[in-house]
């Protein structure tokens, strides 16, 4: 047993895992399906909220310098009420449409989902899973197109403009 679920079973907290339904990546403008799997610790827990946010890794100007940061580009929130009793695992799915504004990742562009359980009278718990995302048919043609002429993707990244 690791260090995280001895704790998590002394606090007697809920553990979340979330998996997703996809092989090779999703496209945008598609939909994401996955399952969060709660497991209960010690006590019985209530779970009155699930949020997903689609978070993203861009270059930003601070402090007149150029750093990489973090953030979120899209939220999901799934209402729910579901009490998690000792040991018990739960599995809750949830699917929703990634927006056609998403980051494609490629290169370096990275894009995942973090999980947020609220559970009532406690921390909420967190999990993080990587989401590759796939250019929608469209934007994919205009790559081919570019493959054609002989020119090739050289550098990805992400800038944050916050005048935009």
């Amino acid at each position: 047993m690791s260090i995280y679920e001895r704790m998590m079973n002394r606090s007697g907290g809920v553990k979340v895992d979330t998996t997703l339904d996809i092989s090779r990546g999703v496209r945008c403008g598609e939909e994401l399906s996955g399952t969060v799997i709660l497991r209960g610790g010690r006590d019985a827990k209530h779970v009155t909220a699930i949020e997903f946010g689609l978070v993203a890794e861009f270059f930003c100007e601070k402090n007149k310098q150029i750093v990489k940061d973090k953030g979120v580009i899209y939220r999901h929130t799934l209402g729910t009420s579901v009490t998690v009793a000792p040991g018990e695992e739960k599995r809750v799915p949830f699917r929703f449409r990634i927006p056609l504004t998403t980051p494609v990742s490629i290169d370096s562009s990275k894009v995942w989902l973090e999980t947020t359980v609220n559970v009532e009278m406690e921390e909420t718990r967190n999990d993080r899973d990587a989401v590759p995302i796939l250019p929608h048919p469209i934007v994919h043609g205009f790559f081919e197109a570019v493959k054609l002429l002989g020119l090739r993707l050289d550098e990805v990244s992400l800038l944050h403009v916050p005048h935009l």
